[in-house]
């Protein structure tokens, strides 16, 4: 089952996967994504999202760095998520 909504601690673990990206660029990607991340933002809200600052006089963060943090949000969105597992109780002999 694929997970819907990806969230703040997620977002972190790909921001710091990302090379490159400067502790500024972190900071401004913390704020324009905070309000989608509160509730949860799903692969079409990433999507918008990543389309609006690549158009915004305010970006500071460059186009390819956009694109590979949308594609890497959207691969770990589309990942599997492990279902939890079963707990198995001990067989006893009488």
């Amino acid at each position: 089952m694929k997970k819907e909504r990806i969230y703040k601690r997620e977002f972190d673990k790909i921001m710091k996967k990302t090379l490159g990206i400067t502790s500024k660029e972190r900071n401004y990607l913390d704020q324009a994504f905070s309000s989608r991340l509160a509730g949860g933002l799903t692969a079409e809200g990433v999507r918008y999202k990543i389309d609006e600052l690549l158009y915004s006089k305010e970006n500071i963060v460059s186009h390819h760095r956009l694109e590979v943090i949308k594609a890497n949000v959207i691969a770990e969105l589309n990942k599997e998520e492990k279902p939890a597992p079963v707990p198995v109780k001990p067989i006893t002999k009488k």
